[in-house]
């Protein structure tokens, strides 16, 4: 399984967004995510974030 993948997977069962963000991190140092891909989950992990401070459910 690639990584993006299991992040997809992840998000999407309601993993705690600290350990998403970690995981972004860590793929990206390492060279398991590109940049277009990190952008797109730490764009998706914001989002997230913003629909809790609004009380909506991610």
């Amino acid at each position: 399984m690639k990584l993006a993948t299991a992040i997809e997977q992840c998000a999407a069962t309601g993993t705690p967004r600290y350990l998403l963000e970690q995981a972004v991190e860590n793929g990206r140092k390492r060279g398991l995510l590109g940049k277009r891909e990190a952008e797109r989950f730490e764009a998706m992990v914001g989002g997230a974030d913003e629909q809790e401070q609004r009380g909506e459910p991610s």
